[in-house]
């Protein structure tokens, strides 16, 4: 019986902010024994002025996190050979977020920018989005009590969790996973967290069947 994924495959984790995603990565990287790409944020030192100003700061953050995340593409594509690899974003989730931040001629050099830089797209073996509402994500979010987060917007919260549902209504790149972390607590229900990791990996093997 399949019980998760396995060396070669990369499982990536979506969802808005506080939704619970670096969290459910560590525990499937533990369970499946695999390696965890995670994106740096607490030692990030343009959230704290973005959230504080987002009009000023938001190219600035964009850029930044752009390289990051084209780094950490290439490191994904090096490990992926010889181990299950598990990161909290998807790599998407770098153009959503520009489209919600910089205006025309901020986004229209980022574009240029990121075709210079020609990160590997790689492509997951399956996706894990994780859902939750603004009110709970705002609670979760207060309750883990990063310094830089207590400015956090509601309207900007509400606008990444619109564009998240947005995204996903249409998703077909790769095979797609679903939670409603609401009604489903995977991180401290050890049968969700089974159950769901049984589910990614029967939709892994069957995306990229053994050769």
């Amino acid at each position: 019986m399949t019980t998760g994924a396995k060396d070669g495959y990369y499982i990536a984790i979506a969802g808005p902010i506080g939704v619970g995603k670096t969290s459910l990565a560590k525990k499937l990287v533990e369970r499946w024994e695999g390696t965890l790409v995670a994106e740096r944020v607490d030692d990030n030192p343009l959230l704290a002025p973005f959230y504080a100003d987002p009009g000023q700061n938001a190219f600035h953050l964009q850029l930044y996190f752009l390289i990051q995340r084209a780094e950490q593409q290439r490191q994904i594509l090096s490990l992926r050979p010889t181990t299950v690899v598990v990161s909290d974003y998807v790599f998407a989730k770098d153009e959503l977020f520009a489209h919600l931040t910089l205006n025309a001629r901020q986004y229209k050099l980022y574009a240029a920018v990121m075709r210079e830089l020609s990160p590997p797209n790689v492509r997951p073996d399956a996706v894990i989005y994780l859902r939750a509402g603004l009110k709970t994500l705002a609670e979760r979010i207060a309750k883990r009590g990063r310094e830089f987060e207590k400015g956090l917007d509601t309207d900007y919260m509400a606008r990444v969790i619109a564009a998240y549902e947005d995204f996903f209504s249409s998703y077909d790149r790769t095979p797609l996973v679903t939670v409603n972390t609401e009604k489903t607590d995977i991180l401290n229900d050890k049968e969700a967290l089974v159950s769901l990791s049984n589910q990614v990996g029967e939709l892994s093997w069957e995306a990229r069947p053994e050769e």
